[in-house]
């Protein structure tokens, strides 16, 4: 079954003709998870080199898997030339282990986030959140998934086998300048699935799971 990621924004007259494979990022079940951020250069077209910040990727991190009362490890590795975080979006942790505009990851330094995972089986994300910086090193593609999940979840008749029949889909707009890099407006006027453009999903003849997560910086979505 052929799925078009037809996710239609406000800005979108009509579902765009899909053409590219969507990109599914890795999931890591871990006790420790290491997430480096610093710079790449990727191509979202053929040819055109963009240059994109990452967290262990060239666009975007890993789906971090998480489970319900563990003790969950995170350690944030800054190679960046400025200063960085995390905010684990959504998860319920103490203040001093979240990364918001309190914590400073000096370049060059590592952030070790400890903390136990008390929320509901669910979907959240995480992302940088320094004071100023964050819109722009969300822009550039410091972002991924957590998936958390639970014993009273594991009893319900959902999908869940990543990657085949339960699907991360993140939804971002973005604005290329016609050298390739990205334009930091508030909005864009190319639509980014997974860091995909132009995206569609093969899917298995059954139900499916699709974990939706408006990843832009300020544009709201709506799905059809």
């Amino acid at each position: 079954m052929n799925f078009r990621i037809a996710l239609l924004l406000a800005f979108v007259p009509s579902a765009v003709l899909a053409q590219n494979p969507l990109a599914i990022p890795p999931a890591l079940d871990l006790d420790t998870f290491d997430l480096v951020v610093d710079e790449h250069v990727h191509q979202f077209y053929p040819g055109i080199n963009t240059n994109t910040y990452g967290a262990s990727a060239e666009y975007l991190g890993p789906t971090l898997i998480m489970h319900r009362g563990d003790t969950t490890n995170v350690r944030v590795h800054n190679e960046l030339a400025q200063i960085t975080s995390m905010h684990w979006h959504g998860m319920h942790v103490p203040g001093e282990q979240d990364g918001g505009p309190q914590r400073i990851v000096q370049p060059g330094e590592m952030w070790h986030a400890r903390f136990n995972v008390a929320n509901p089986a669910g979907t959240y994300w995480y992302h940088p959140h320094p004071h100023e910086l964050t819109a722009e090193q969300a822009n550039f593609g410091i972002a991924g998934f957590i998936i958390v999940q639970d014993e009273d979840e594991a009893q319900l008749a959902l999908p869940r086998t990543y990657g085949v029949d339960d699907f991360p889909i993140v939804v971002q707009d973005r604005k290329f300048q016609s050298n390739g890099d990205f334009a930091f407006y508030p909005f864009g006027d190319s639509v980014l699935v997974n860091g995909t453009p132009d995206a569609f999903l093969e899917c298995p003849a059954q139900v499916v799971r699709l974990r939706l997560l408006n990843g832009s910086n300020a544009r709201s979505t709506r799905s059809a």
